[in-house]
């Protein structure tokens, strides 16, 4: 029987062979905010290549930018720094 492994920024796990902690990563949101930045990239990426527009917020309106108008980046480089405004919170949870 295979053991599924937890992957998170690129690795398995920890070094010393423990998972990481979900809690502490959906928190700090560095880790998911670099995950979905890849996967926004991607996406972008596979619609340019496969001739498909993407569909855009500008100015509060729904726009569709044509396949030769997308902008991306090579979907498997690093986003040069994270975005970030700030820690994420958790309401605490009610007894």
């Amino acid at each position: 029987m295979k053991k599924s492994m937890t992957r998170v920024g690129g690795t398995s796990s920890k070094p010393n062979g423990t998972a990481p902690d979900i809690g502490a990563l959906m928190l700090d949101g560095t880790e998911v905010d670099a995950a979905f930045d890849r996967a926004v990239r991607r996406a972008l990426h596979e619609h340019k290549n496969a001739g498909n527009p993407v569909a855009v917020l500008r100015d509060g309106k729904v726009i569709w930018v044509p396949p030769e108008e997308i902008e991306v980046d090579d979907p498997a480089a690093a986003p040069a720094k994270p975005k970030r405004t700030g820690k994420r919170r958790r309401k605490a949870a009610k007894a």
